[in-house]
Order: structure tokens, then C-alpha cells, then sequence
């Protein structure tokens, strides 16, 4: 990781990633970034140690444990290339399909274009991630179209949405390589999100957003945050593109590294843990407007990636832990591994099933147990040529 100042002492106008700064917290970013990298040769001495890799291979509980314990520590940035596609087990996804279907996927979208989806994407490209120095270049911005129009011929019932290209573009960042950042998408998509989570008329979003509503009314000490405004009105950016447009690109890969390993019960407790970071000035606001504005500049400036993992995979345990009085605590209980709040993955199922018809039929979509319409074969694309 490179510093951004330069002799002159004039702050970069982009970060160590790429990223373009914002001007209002550049300075405050890159005395953060000062800590980040000390943080960083802590974490990588403990990746020495215990390397994920031995941990995917023991598969008894005190493997999964450290690996769970190791990657909320964070991964070191020069490791995450590697380290998330293992994470996500995209060879193995690649493995499952048939040789070549990245190439054909792109072949496929050549020969039989879909204006409804491609023109979408191309009109998002230059929205996403604005001024980034690899997504401002040409180059760059072909390997995104490519990604995510070979997706979208993957998934047809999924097709494009506008979240999927910042989560194309995050995992283009760190892992460069075109296919490798097909294959960890289509892994995120189907594996660690819920399903049919972007299908359709966002079924899953919506279902997961009144998931998080309930949870939040359940929270005691978040009773005076936004009290009475739907949730969805500030956590849809989140959910929808699972915090890959949010926060300092620091607090974002940090949370990416937990999402990835434990799936969508992480954005749950991100999110709460954002809202009580905000909560102390939102409380002080006079009114609604007041306090989203507060939400929305602790977002933006929040550099402390430390904290924010802290309080959404730590001290949501311990809190949980001070109420269980007189119980025994289960081995998922004594490592907070897959709980959100106060659910863990069970309870979040449960949550789920509670909420699904109603959405669905609010919605008037398909059953969530109707299958996936399947994608035109390469032979077929041909045949309508």
C-alpha cells in the first residue's frame, strides 16, 4: 500500500485502491490509512501463522472458528486476491459449469443482445465508482460490461440490477483478473446472498429489508433512532449492493471480508452496528430529516473499520451473552459466528417465513419457489441468428 502525499505535502487525488478521495476527509482518510497500515502488518503476522488455507481444509469446529476469528480481523490487502476467491469457493462453481462458459456466456451476448438489460448497464458504467483510476480507463470499464453481461445471460431471472455493478466493480478492484471476478460474482450471488435476493421485482431485497426492520424493533437501545421511519428508506443502498457503495473503501473491504465468509447474516449486523455508531448525534437531532443526515456523514466518515467490526461481530455477542442468564451458551453462541443482531441464521429463516407472503403478494410476483428461467444455449443464440 503506497502513501498519498506527495513531496509538496498536497494530499493524492486518489487513494491507495483507486479510489478518488472526497475532498471534505481526505486528510482525516489518510491519517487513518497511517493506522490501517499498522494494523495491517499485525494482521498479515497472524495470517502467517494460521493460514486460511489450513483452516479450509479441517473442517472440525475449531477451524472454522479461527477462520471465522482471522478473517474478521481483517485480510491483508495484498492477500485478498487470493483469499476471497477461496472464501467463496468459485473454483468450485467453475468446476460445476461447463469448460468455457465465461467465453460462451460473452459470445452468447454478442449474438443475441438483450437491449433491455445491456443498455442499462452501459448507462451505470460510468456511474460506477466515478473517478476510480482502473473504472475510468477503457480497459477497465470493458471488464465490467464484461462481467456483468456475461451474468446476466448466467441468470436471466436475474439479469442486471444496479447494485450487482458495484459489487462487480468492488471484486474487479481487489481481484483484477476478468473471469476470476465472474465467477466470485456469480459465488455471491447465488451462494452467499438469500435466493431469488436480486430476481424480479428485488423479492429478496425487500424480504431481507422487513428481516432488518424487525430486528431494529427488537433493539432497546436503538429505540430513538428514526423512530417510525421504515427502515428501508436508509438501508436499501446497503442491501441492495451489500454495503459495496458504502462507507471509506477501508470499512467496505473489511466488511466484504466477513460477507463473504459468512453470508448475508454480516449485513445485518453491520447495520446495526452503523446505526448505533450514528446513534449518539442522531439522537441529539430535532427531527427525522436531521438524523438521516447524521446517518449519512457517519457513513461517509467512517475510517474506524476496527470499530465497526468490533461492535457488529463482538460486542452484539456480548450483549446477547449478558441476557442469557443462567443458560449455557451453544459453541455458535460462544463464537458469534453467523448472528445478526440478536438471530442467528435459524432465527433469520424464521424472520424470513414470516414476511415472505406478505411481501410477495404486496408485490403480486411468482412464488419464491418458482424455478429460474433457464438461459438461451450458445446452439440456440445461433439458430435465431
Amino acid at each position: 500500500m503506497g502513501w498519498a502525499l506527495n513531496l509538496q505535502g498536497v494530499v493524492s487525488e486518489h487513494d491507495p485502491y483507486g479510489f478518488k478521495r472526497d475532498s471534505r476527509y481526505a486528510r482525516r482518510e489518510l491519517a487513518w490509512e497511517v493506522v490501517h497500515a499498522k494494523q495491517e502488518l499485525r494482521q498479515e503476522l497472524l495470517w502467517v501463522k494460521h493460514d486460511a488455507e489450513q483452516y479450509q481444509a479441517n473442517h472440525n469446529s475449531n477451524g472454522a472458528l479461527g477462520l471465522a476469528k482471522l478473517v474478521r480481523g481483517g485480510i491483508p490487502s495484498r492477500r485478498r486476491q487470493t483469499v476471497w476467491p477461496q472464501l467463496l469457493q468459485a473454483d468450485a462453481l467453475r468446476s460445476a459449469s461447463p469448460p468455457g462458459h465465461f467465453r460462451a456466456l460473452l459470445e452468447q451476448a454478442r449474438l443475441c443482445p438483450i437491449p433491455i438489460v445491456d443498455e442499462q448497464i452501459e448507462l451505470d458504467l460510468p456511474r460506477t465508482f466515478p473517478g476510480h483510476l482502473l473504472l475510468s480507463d477503457p480497459e477497465g470499464i470493458h471488464a465490467l460490461r464484461q462481467v456483468l453481461v456475461a451474468y446476466s445471460r448466467r441468470q436471466p431471472a436475474v439479469g442486471y440490477v444496479q447494485g450487482m455493478g458495484f459489487m462487480a466493480a468492488l471484486l474487479l478492484v481487489v481481484i483484477e483478473d476478468v473471469e476470476e471476478c465472474f465467477w466470485c460474482l456469480a459465488a455471491v450471488v447465488e451462494c452467499r446472498l438469500p435466493p431469488h435476493f436480486l430476481e424480479g421485482s428485488l423479492l429478496g431485497v425487500r424480504l431481507e429489508q422487513a428481516v432488518f426492520h424487525d430486528l431494529l424493533t427488537k433493539r432497546e437501545d436503538l429505540a430513538d433512532i428514526l423512530p417510525g421511519v421504515p427502515s428501508e428508506l436508509f438501508s436499501t443502498p446497503w442491501f441492495i449492493a451489500a454495503f459495496a457503495n458504502t462507507f471509506p473503501i477501508e470499512t467496505r473491504l473489511r466488511v466484504w471480508d466477513v460477507f463473504l465468509l459468512e453470508g448475508v447474516s454480516a449485513l445485518h449486523q453491520v447495520g446495526i452496528a452503523m446505526l448505533r455508531t450514528a446513534e449518539p448525534k442522531a439522537v441529539r437531532c430535532a427531527d427525522t430529516y436531521g438524523q438521516l443526515c447524521v446517518l449519512q456523514e457517519e457513513e461517509a466518515v467512517c475510517f474506524d473499520s476496527d470499530r465497526l467490526i468490533r461492535l457488529a461481530f463482538e460486542e452484539l455477542l456480548v450483549g446477547q451473552a449478558k441476557r442469557r442468564s443462567g443458560k449455557r451458551r451453544s459453541g455458535e453462541e460462544r463464537s458469534g459466528n453467523h448472528r445478526a443482531g440478536n438471530c442467528s441464521s435459524a432465527e433469520l429463516e424464521v424472520l424470513r417465513s414470516k414476511y415472505r407472503s406478505q411481501i410477495t403478494d404486496s408485490l403480486g410476483t411468482l412464488s419464491p419457489a418458482t424455478p429460474r428461467a433457464p438461459a438461451l444455449t450458445l446452439s440456440q443464440c445461433l439458430s435465431l441468428s
